[in-house]
């Protein structure tokens, strides 16, 4: 009868340890659906063309398409890294990251696929790719 337990009872702890490590299994916490991605309500934004020159400071990025369906949110504090947008009255834009140009362009080129608007001292763009990470920039003041 002792030879009878040992199975048994094997089976047992088998079966329990399977319900509790699929249960263990992280469920992504809120919906990632089409109609939850972005945080940012362009409607309440103005694409004013004129308020764009000046220096924008890099506040985050947050990108909605993850592996795991969890947003990522990356900052200054969080990568090490400055990037700073500095946007002429002649329609350039040149792109420093840690007091380095990365790209110089014509702002048409960096605005094409991207949804954009100005709300006091805040720039903030979305892209119009498939993960549509979304960036904030702050205006720079002379101080």
């Amino acid at each position: 009868m002792n030879s009878l337990r040992f199975p048994f009872r094997a089976a047992v702890l088998l079966a329990c340890l399977s319900l509790t490590s699929v249960s263990c299994i992280p469920e992504p916490s809120g919906s990632t659906g089409p109609e939850f991605r972005g945080t940012i309500d362009f409607s309440k934004y103005e694409q004013e063309l004129n308020e764009l020159p000046g220096a924008w400071d890099w506040i985050r990025t947050t990108r909605f398409e993850t592996i795991d369906g969890i947003p990522e949110t990356d900052t200054p504090a969080s990568t090490g890294i400055r990037k700073v947008l500095f946007i002429s009255e002649n329609q350039e834009i040149e792109i420093v990251q840690d007091d380095t140009i990365r790209t110089t362009e014509p702002l048409e080129s960096f605005l094409h696929n991207v949804e954009w608007g100005i709300r006091g001292d805040t720039l903030a763009t979305r892209s119009n790719s498939n993960d549509r990470p979304e960036n904030v920039y702050l205006r720079l003041t002379d101080e």
